[in-house]
């Protein structure tokens, strides 16, 4: 038969042993979601600046695309102006109206 200190001080020491590794399962469990927690808001915000730059690229796009559809529409009407009235040319291109300077006998 064992002594029967030998016993209880078993018992404590595995108690201590597996104290202690649920103790370091904790920490190594509460470590890790903090890691993954961490990459969680990393990849938030990288898709936060994509959607952002997204946007931006977006805008642009609509801000050209409205740029051209004026100068399409000036051009149309430049052309239907063309059509109702005399044309002016020069050497600088087309002219809406002529250049005409009204003098008076005295040459004011």
């Amino acid at each position: 038969m064992p002594q029967a200190w030998i016993v209880p001080a078993i018992i404590a020491a595995t108690a201590g042993t597996v104290g202690a590794s649920v103790y370091s399962s904790a920490k190594t469990a509460t470590a890790t979601k903090k890691a993954n927690d961490a990459s969680i808001a990393a990849q938030d915000a990288i898709v936060k600046k994509q959607e952002a730059n997204v946007k931006a690229a977006e805008e642009k796009a609509k801000g050209a695309e409205t740029l051209a559809k004026s100068q399409a529409a000036d051009k149309v009407k430049k052309k239907r102006l063309a059509q109702t009235k005399t044309v002016l040319t020069s050497p600088l291109g087309l002219g809406d109206d002529a250049n005409i300077k009204r003098t008076t006998l005295l040459g004011g």
